[in-house]
């Protein structure tokens, strides 16, 4: 008679704790796109973080012709209280494209992230003379 015409799914044996244990090739697919998918969120995040601690390491303002003032804009403390009350950074945006916000300024940074319209927290705004704010 005739054949089935599919055989049984692929296996995979892997050994976890001293037992051997196997998973079809199907859910071992799912499991791969789920640690791709994860490794993209912690990127994400950290260029996220990257990005706006660029902005916290900046100098403080001096007055001095040369400013030799090595006090940051954020202390580290201060750089955790800011993440902390962010939920982390979970509760902004990054937008790396200026953003028109009024007829003189333009803004790239961090914006709501459920009104990405309202931008808040550490950014950059550029005036029409080219002249630019970073805090």
């Amino acid at each position: 008679m005739g054949k089935a015409c599919c055989g049984t799914p692929g296996k995979h044996t892997y050994e976890f704790n001293g037992k051997k244990q196997s998973i079809t090739t199907k859910n071992a697919t799912t499991i791969e796109r789920f640690a791709h998918g994860a490794s993209a969120r912690i990127a994400v995040k950290q260029k996220k973080e990257e990005l706006a601690k660029e902005i916290a390491d900046l100098k403080k303002p001096s007055l001095a012709a040369k400013n030799e003032n090595k006090e940051t804009l954020l202390t580290h403390k201060e750089w955790i209280t800011y993440l902390d009350q962010k939920n982390e950074g979970k509760d902004l945006i990054w937008n790396n494209y200026w953003t028109k916000i009024d007829e003189k300024r333009e803004y790239k940074g961090e914006f709501k992230k459920e009104d990405k319209a309202v931008w808040e927290g550490l950014g950059y705004i550029k005036y029409q003379d080219r002249s630019m704010y970073a805090g």
